[in-house]
């Protein structure tokens, strides 16, 4: 049994409509995972088992915040308050339910990532491009800081908060563990 499987028991999953938020799967609070019902129909295995996993971490940063919040911070992630996200950028912040409790992290102290509508008007929840705040200037970029993508690789998925990144990463590492126990 894989830890991820551990982590879902006592979890609600709940089947939704495919176009409910934006057709993302995504956990609630305490501990339900959402999974539009297009994606059970028509991912592979494989692809499911990944997003359960994934899921799984979520449901588990619902209920140790304090783990996930020093585990971040062991690697370079610092929690900080809405205040200091300048409010027209927080306007604009996609809101995740996977991160809302602690939105905002920066990288090293002062690197912030920012999932922000591209317009006024966008098309759905997918309209986000990421930009980095860099805290020091009041400056966005489209670019990650190269510290960044030196220890998380320059395409990671999701690098709009650390625990979609380590979601990620330990769905993924399962997937390898997996696969040598077979």
């Amino acid at each position: 049994v894989c830890s991820s499987d551990l982590l879902l028991r006592g979890t609600d999953v709940v089947v939704m409509h495919p176009t409910a938020d934006g057709g993302y799967p995504h956990t609630r609070p305490r501990e339900i995972v959402c999974v539009p019902s297009d994606y059970v129909a028509t991912k592979p295995l494989a692809d499911l088992q990944e997003m359960l996993r994934h899921e799984a971490m979520h449901v588990d940063q619902r209920r140790r915040p304090s783990v996930w919040a020093a585990a971040c911070m062991r690697r370079g992630w610092w929690p900080l308050p809405a205040s200091q996200i300048p409010a027209a950028l927080r306007e604009r912040c996609r809101i995740n339910p996977d991160t809302m409790a602690a939105p905002f992290w920066s990288w090293e102290g002062h690197h912030v990532p920012l999932p922000l509508f591209s317009s006024e008007t966008p098309s759905g929840l997918g309209d986000v491009v990421i930009k980095w705040l860099d805290l020091r200037t009041g400056t966005t970029y489209a670019d990650a800081p190269r510290s960044f993508t030196s220890k998380h690789g320059p395409s990671i998925p999701q690098p709009e908060h650390p625990y979609e990144i380590y979601a990620v990463e330990a769905a993924r590492q399962e997937i390898v563990e997996d696969r040598k126990s077979t």
